[in-house]
């Protein structure tokens, strides 16, 4: 895996840069992705692939540890913003095996690669400041 995760992307400074597509194959060869949206965005909408953990990226430098140096890791967010910032943190943290995933799940859900959609958990109203989940989930 070592080989292929390194031919995927391209590097700029001390960062790897994937595209979705690159980053899905890496997914399928075993790499493991960090979601780090806040959880409004990832409940709606999220990744679909075999290995994800979610770290806010509010939460990253309380909760790094939780992640395994010894794995591939792809680093994503909304549009890649945050992401990048995340990958930075981790590479000073002694994390050397990890890419960023570049336009994040916008660019992913464009190109259309696997999405899971919990439609529940949809947001709604006209002005941002006023959002709240479209559908109301029954309470037991």
């Amino acid at each position: 895996m070592s080989e292929d995760f390194e031919r995927l992307g391209i590097k700029i400074d001390r960062i790897r840069h994937f595209l979705p597509a690159e980053a899905f194959e890496a997914s399928k060869s075993g790499a493991i992705f960090v979601d780090v949206r806040q959880d409004y965005k990832s409940d709606f909408k999220a990744f679909d692939v075999e290995k994800i953990i979610y770290v806010n990226h509010t939460e990253i430098e309380k909760r790094y540890q939780e992640l395994p140096k010894n794995e591939f890791l792809i680093i994503a967010n909304s549009v890649g913003l945050h992401s990048k910032e995340v990958v930075e943190f981790l590479l000073n943290k002694g994390y050397t095996r990890l890419a960023n995933l570049n336009g994040g799940i916008y660019d992913w859900e464009r190109d259309g690669l696997p999405m899971a959609i919990d439609v529940s958990e949809r947001l709604t109203r006209s002005c941002a400041c006023m959002l709240k989940p479209r559908e109301r989930k029954n309470k037991e």
